[in-house]
């Protein structure tokens, strides 16, 4: 056919005042038409052709308990390789999905997870989707205009035995602001808690800790002044020593979808106090404390944290803190912080970082680090481990 066309006007070319002109050209005309009629339908049959090599199965959910983790599977028949198979849910009304991976679960089968703390009383909806090489994502059931929808049955009463609600951390953390002279000016932290997430109209959830806190610090000159003695006489003025023994209760409270309020009581007593004028040790004294929480975000999502905390003895600190889920298995936590910990002498700024490995749903294994800073020849490092399981 083209070359038909091309043959009809080299020659009109060649005679221009050929008799039949008229007809030639209308004769090209037609099939210049003809031509991309049949480009237009060639590559519509190649689209469908590439489209049809993906065939998905899947049984949609549409009901479930309370607090009941959700399992959808699918199955692939696929000619192209999919990279990752993705399961986005949300809870109906609101405007943002979660996406969580979805793992091989035997040959063609893949299988997703809506954790149960998610599955509340009301209406969720999800699709699933794929990832394509060189074409993006592909649906394979459902889609984000298009959702399922699974209707989530309330439950009565509390129960113990619902999977996902639970959790308990533990945590050893070690800040030093002075290490040329290590030991004048540092704290170390132990904290364990519990948490259990009701989800209960606005009551989210409430934990429940304790802790251990020992810290040494005072006037950031006198410190610098102790650090040159090196040793070499006793110093005239020793560091403020504190120990602290103390736990604490934390309700979270949903003030929206994505905004909760996260306020913590701390009590306990001081073991141990030696003040800068070197007057007796104290024991047995109670100590009270305020923290207070804003987390705009899912807590098992990428949140930003922010506020502060008062505590009797310790000082003051207000932070804020960006956790990350973004990479498949490992959470990471950005902090900065402004303080006056350990014993609420002069305050110093604190960039922390901890990056957690989980590997498994029920476990995160945590390595903390960071860096402390006076001023500018007031500087020391942190670091430490933690562990937490869910249940």
């Amino acid at each position: 056919m083209r070359e038909r066309r091309e043959a009809w006007s080299d020659y009109l070319v060649e005679r221009p005042d050929c008799v039949f002109r008229e007809q030639l050209e209308q004769e090209i005309q037609a099939l210049v038409q003809l031509e991309g009629k049949m480009e237009v339908a060639q590559a519509m049959s190649q689209s469908a052709k590439k489209q049809a090599k993906i065939r998905a199965v899947h049984d949609p959910i549409d009901h479930v308990k309370e607090g009941s983790p959700v399992a959808p599977v699918v199955m692939l028949d696929s000619e192209v390789p999919i990279s990752t198979v993705r399961l986005n849910y949300h809870k109906a009304g609101t405007q943002f999905y979660r996406s969580e991976r979805m793992e091989p679960a035997g040959e063609g089968f893949f299988r997703g997870t809506i954790p149960a703390s998610d599955v509340q009383a009301g209406m969720l909806e999800y699709y699933l989707e794929g990832e394509v090489p060189d074409r993006g994502a592909v649906p394979l059931s459902g889609s984000a205009s298009l959702p399922h929808s699974l209707t989530v049955e309330g439950v009565s009463g509390t129960r113990s035995d619902i999977a996902g609600r639970s959790s308990a951390s533990f945590s050893v953390e070690w800040e030093d602001f002075f290490m040329r002279s290590p030991g004048l000016d540092y704290y170390t932290k132990a904290e364990g808690d519990f948490a259990y997430r009701l989800a209960w109209q606005a009551f989210y959830s409430f934990r429940m800790g304790f802790g251990i806190f020992e810290g040494v610090g005072g006037p950031a000159d006198r410190i610098e002044a102790e650090g040159e003695n090196d040793g070499i006489a006793t110093p005239p003025l020793q560091p403020e020593e504190l120990t602290l023994a103390y736990s604490y209760f934390e309700p979270e409270i949903t003030l929206s979808e994505l905004v909760h309020l996260v306020p913590r009581l701390v009590v306990g007593t001081v073991r141990r106090s030696k003040a800068l004028d070197d007057s007796a040790v104290e024991r047995g004294s109670g100590i009270v404390g305020f923290h207070t929480y804003l987390r705009f975000g899912q807590e098992r999502g990428t949140n930003l944290l922010v506020g502060g905390s008062l505590t009797d003895e310790m000082g003051t600190e207000g932070l804020i803190a960006m956790n990350l889920d973004v990479f498949e298995y490992i959470p990471v936590r950005a902090t900065v912080a402004s303080t006056n910990l350990a014993v609420g002498e002069g305050y110093a700024a604190r960039l922390g970082f901890r990056v957690g490995w989980r590997r498994v749903d029920w476990m995160s294994v945590d390595l903390i680090a960071g860096v402390n800073m006076r001023n500018i020849r007031h500087i020391g490092t942190g670091g430490g481990l933690g562990v937490s399981f869910n249940w």
